[in-house]
């Protein structure tokens, strides 16, 4: 994703960081050393001064009831900077939705009273054509490491995977069909052949356009609505005009009916502002490859979408009435 320079601009997240750990939670200025503290850091990753921003977030972790929470804003997100000034991928959030909030009120006002895990539908969908060969093998590592690390079992989260070859969606396997990750991910190698994969530069167009109706009429016809359903599209994005408006309209449907749509795509070919139009919100992009600096970890980032803090007492208090 080619970012650019007006948006890239100073960024001192290891200046805030170092400020809170010397001034905000300071007895002087109201600190208790003996409750829970949490910092809510907003940033679209990409601060001026990364190793600083690390040094400061391990610091501020380093210290007895401290918690860091990455918040993804801005027309581009970085995912790794989120991944790396956190303790763990469950404090990654998008801005968008009320996760967060739950989160975080569950933690210092409501305790876990009435709290469960709950967790979604996830649906794969690879738009196989438009990748090169090595471009499709890197986007099924991303798939794997998505599948790895969340949880898969009965009554968890339920993952389906589907493609397009020759403009024709086809479903690999369904929701039903496995819930167990150690099975998920040979059948997908099994089911994504990297020879159906893009070895030219005229590669066949209508694919993603197939896809996408696929994957509306596969996510809208789920008999079990009361699921969060995250679409993951594997795709770069090449269309033609008039497919480039099916695919849209046909994302606005699914967006619209409450689908959460992720994008992933590899390396600097990737149409970045289809990326950015077809996705929930910037959060949900993700760009991967090695000339994009950028490893196939960062869709961990994805995972407090997807499972997630469930809570009675928070959901029903009157703040949320505003919010929904």
């Amino acid at each position: 994703m080619t970012i650019p320079d007006t948006i890239r601009g100073p960024t001192f997240t290891g200046e805030a960081l170092e400020f809170l750990y010397k001034e905000s939670f300071h007895e002087s200025n109201g600190g208790r050393s003996e409750v829970d503290r949490y910092v809510l850091v907003l940033t679209d990753g990409m601060a001026s001064d990364r190793q600083k921003t690390l040094e400061q977030s391990k610091r501020l972790s380093s210290i007895s009831y401290n918690q860091v929470l990455g918040v993804g804003v801005g027309k581009y997100v970085l995912h790794e900077e989120l991944l790396a000034i956190t303790d763990t991928v469950r404090n990654v959030h998008p801005l968008f939705g009320d996760n967060t909030i739950v989160s975080l009120l569950k933690r210092t006002m409501f305790g876990c009273g009435r709290c469960t895990t709950s967790y979604s539908d996830v649906a794969l969908a690879f738009d196989v054509a438009s990748f090169g060969y090595e471009q499709l093998e890197e986007s099924l590592k991303v798939a794997e490491v998505l599948i790895a690390n969340i949880h898969t079992g009965i009554n968890q989260t339920r993952i389906s995977l589907s493609k397009t070859v020759g403009g024709i969606g086809e479903t690999v396997f369904n929701f039903n069909k496995f819930s167990d990750s150690s099975q998920m991910i040979p059948a997908m190698y099994r089911g994504i052949m990297k020879e159906d994969s893009c070895h030219t530069k005229d590669c066949s167009s209508g694919n993603l356009v197939a896809l996408m109706h696929h994957l509306a009429e596969e996510l809208l016809n789920v008999t079990d609505q009361g699921r969060k359903q995250v679409a993951v599209v594997f795709t770069q994005g090449h269309v033609t005009d008039s497919e480039r408006n099916f695919v849209l309209n046909e994302g606005k449907r699914l967006k619209e009916n409450g689908v959460i749509i992720v994008v992933v795509s590899i390396g600097r070919d990737a149409n970045d502002d289809l990326m950015l139009q077809l996705s929930t919100s910037s959060f949900f992009v993700f760009l991967v490859g090695e000339d994009v600096s950028t490893s196939v970890d960062v869709i961990k980032a994805l995972v407090s979408t997807i499972e997630y803090d469930s809570c009675y007492d928070i959901q029903n208090y009157p703040i949320f009435d505003s919010l929904n």
